[in-house]
């Protein structure tokens, strides 16, 4: 947006999808130059915050703001949307913030959202972090006062040696049971169980032979109980994952309880090549 130094938020009104109108706008303090707003961030380039990706349940933006850390937003009035909570690391974890996730059904009668960290660009540029970025679970039962109470990392992956890409990058932007598909870069597609939010654990994956060149699971996107994903170690393509017979979580003692382990079923379709 002009005046802005990287991306905000606009929100629009489609009532007549030809003619967009503006209904109002959201940023991070610092990033309106042309107000003579003074930056409230150090770093420059691509690791300055910027709107990522935004999420809205009802009257609420959940907004990843890469290195400016994640935002919940209300939007009861859209003419004026206001900040509710900021959640953010600061730099002992130098991961920029991909998604927040909120989970649509209380756990242990407490409200809860994903946040995923992208294990790209880190702040620190000098030597290579040994926690590869992974996918946090935060309290927001009370969603002034966002808590982080558990993580998860896939086994195996923190320690010397990681290079980029090797970490979290994002879970689906649909969550409807306790088990959630999650893009893990070169670590394919991890369905993380998080019928406890104290102990999130991985219930399954898919990792494909990898192609030659990069090694990154990107998006996910639901499609009824499947999965539709974006696999560069697959040498691009598409990935289709499915789980058999799936069941809605049951109810007990007030919460959420995961089913048995779900058996995971996949396919994978590659455009043939182009010819001139």
């Amino acid at each position: 947006m002009e005046g802005y130094r990287n991306n905000i938020i606009v929100i629009l009104d489609l009532k007549d999808p030809a003619k967009p109108q503006e209904v109002g706008r959201w940023w991070m303090p610092g990033q309106w130059e042309a107000g003579g707003e003074a930056r409230t961030f150090k770093n420059d380039g691509p690791r300055e915050p910027r709107a990522h990706h935004a999420l809205r349940r009802g009257d609420r933006l959940y907004v990843s703001y890469w290195h400016g850390g994640g935002f919940i937003v209300d939007i009861s009035d859209m003419s004026k949307p206001r900040t509710v909570s900021h959640l953010d690391y600061g730099t002992a974890f130098p991961w920029p913030t991909h998604s927040l996730l909120p989970v649509p059904f209380e756990i242990w009668g407490h409200k809860w959202m994903l946040v995923a960290d992208e294990d790209v660009l880190p702040k620190e540029t000098d030597k290579q972090p040994q926690m590869p970025a992974f996918l946090w679970m935060v309290n927001i039962t009370d969603e002034k006062k966002p808590v982080p109470v558990s993580s998860y990392q896939v086994e195996g992956v923190n320690g010397k040696g990681f290079g980029p890409n090797t970490g979290c990058h994002q879970p689906v932007e649909e969550i409807i049971s306790n088990e959630v598909p999650c893009a893990w870069f070169a670590q394919g597609l991890r369905i993380i169980d998080i019928s406890n939010p104290q102990r999130m654990s991985e219930a399954a994956y898919y990792l494909p032979d990898p192609a030659p060149g990069p090694l990154a699971h990107r998006q996910l996107q639901r499609v009824g109980h499947a999965l539709a994903g974006q696999g560069q170690s697959l040498g691009g393509g598409l990935i289709m994952a499915s789980a058999r017979s799936p069941a809605p979580p049951r109810r007990s003692g007030g919460g959420h309880r995961a089913r048995a382990r779900t058996r995971w079923v996949h396919a994978h379709w590659n455009a043939a090549p182009a010819h001139p």
